[in-house]
């Protein structure tokens, strides 16, 4: 299976093999389980890769103090904290139920491709991005940037 990364704006290009999945502790108002117009599942959100868990303190705001604070914004530093704690093979059993899931909804042959959703975009350094692409390298899995010309950059 391929894993790739990117935002909530990407996912109305997505096809029915690619599969995003949130990380977001708040969804944005339009994630709800539908199909996008080209058959993407849509709406789908990963619990262990959420910060849901993390304390209100350091919950992410838009007007954040520590914009400039990359990578030591307290957001970020107890994110990277949560991640290390989660159970990583655990994490890639359910991701692959997900996409055997959706693979089995849409009746398509192609390989599903796992995106991870993030809301920042790939040059904002206050994101959980770096993060999320650290944990996956950490297994030994590259999660590259998913474009819609499919280059892929890869961190």
């Amino acid at each position: 299976m391929k894993y790739f990364i990117s935002t909530f704006y990407n996912t109305r290009y997505f096809q029915p093999h690619q599969i995003g999945i949130s990380t977001a502790v708040f969804q944005p108002k339009y994630w709800k389980y539908e199909q996008n117009k080209n058959g993407a599942v849509m709406g789908i959100c990963e619990p262990l890769l959420s910060p849901a868990k993390l304390s209100e303190e350091v919950i992410c705001q838009r007007d954040c103090q520590h914009k400039n604070e990359n990578p030591n914004c307290p957001f970020l530093v107890s994110y990277r904290e949560y991640l290390e704690t989660i159970d990583f093979k655990k994490l890639i059993v359910e991701l692959e139920r997900i996409a055997n899931e959706v693979k089995k909804i849409n009746n398509y042959q192609q390989e599903p491709e796992i995106v991870l959703l993030v809301y920042e975009a790939v040059n904002n350094p206050c994101s959980e991005r770096l993060s999320l692409v650290k944990l996956f390298a950490d297994h030994g899995i590259e999660l590259k940037e998913w474009t819609k010309d499919r280059s892929g950059l890869i961190f």
